[in-house]
């Protein structure tokens, strides 16, 4: 994708060409009145009849000027890939297509001020995919951390599949498999210490850290699914986002079509709001019943034994 600089008194500028019904659409109209946190903040200006985006980069460093010379370290290359997880469920929330993100190291930028990554948003098709901005992240991800190295090479093989979406849970899992991997191949190497007392029995370790760990059963029967309270924030965050959604009507000219499928957002967030409302109070309500039959069920043992030990 073509691109240039321009800078004038006070801003340096990252410069993308836009087509020329570009001010009609959705996503620039979202760009120009939301300040959207990830994203470059950006402007919408059109000289001699042609569009042009305006990308405000000052104090801000491309990826691939960062790393032309050096390597990336582990933890530099966790907040990378943390930050764009984020930013994708960031755009999500403001109802923005992910795949429009410059997943180029060229539009990737660093604030030194701020000291975390900010994002290209450009609503045209692209060329680059995201498999691309791992292989270059793969080829300059410092040898020596073994850890960045096999959680790099596994999105690399995940991004091919259909329907990736690169997600914080995601991200989660795969670095904690890669440091018990990790962990385990050093065990590999070191002798295993004794379990035998002097009387040939396994000793038992107090220390173990696995030795209290409920079964599946128990965790099941102790965790009881989810809570009332999580229903009742996923009621609050449904109610938001209606709100939300209902708000933008009275700040972007919507068209016919983009307004029917607001309107169908709003009402499908008001009925899932609705249902996970009354699946709280059934919820609450069932466990209290429950609390109330434990507790009765005490007292009567309670009783029981008193009477035992009176008959005694």
């Amino acid at each position: 994708m073509e691109h240039r600089m321009y800078s004038d008194a006070m801003t340096n500028y990252l410069v993308l060409r836009c087509p020329q019904d570009a001010q009609n659409g959705y996503q620039y109209r979202m760009l120009a009145v939301n300040r959207i946190k990830g994203l470059l903040p950006c402007s919408f200006r059109t000289i001699d009849g042609e569009h042009f985006l305006y990308y405000g980069i000052t104090s801000r460093q491309s990826v691939a000027r960062m790393y032309d010379h050096r390597l990336i370290t582990g933890e530099e290359l966790r907040k990378i890939l943390y930050s764009m997880a984020g930013m994708i469920h960031t755009l999500s929330e403001f109802l923005l297509d992910p795949e429009k993100l410059l997943l180029d190291p060229e539009y990737i930028f660093f604030d030194y001020e701020e000291e975390r990554y900010f994002y290209t948003y450009y609503p045209e098709p692209q060329g680059k995919s995201r498999t691309e901005l791992f292989e270059y992240l793969s080829e300059r991800t410092d040898e020596n951390d073994h850890t960045a190295r096999i959680v790099i090479y596994r999105l690399c093989e995940l991004s091919e599949t259909p329907n990736f979406v690169l997600r914080e849970k995601l991200l989660d899992h795969e670095y904690r498999m890669a440091e018990v991997g990790e962990d385990a191949g050093e065990s590999e190497t070191s002798p295993l210490p004794s379990l035998e007392t002097s009387e040939g029995k396994p000793e038992e370790n107090e220390d173990d850290p696995f030795a209290e760990l409920p079964s599946e059963a128990e965790k099941k029967k102790n965790s009881g699914g989810i809570s009332p309270g999580k229903l009742l924030g996923i009621a609050i965050f449904f109610f938001a986002s209606a709100a939300g959604l209902w708000i933008s009507g009275y700040w972007i000219e919507f068209t016919e079509e983009e307004l029917f499928g607001v309107r169908a957002g709003i009402l499908c967030c008001l009925i899932l709001a609705v249902a996970a409302t009354l699946a709280g109070m059934i919820l609450s309500w069932k466990n209290g019943k429950r609390s109330l039959e434990e507790e009765q069920k005490k007292k009567e043992e309670k009783r029981k034994n008193a009477m035992m030990q009176t008959e005694e």
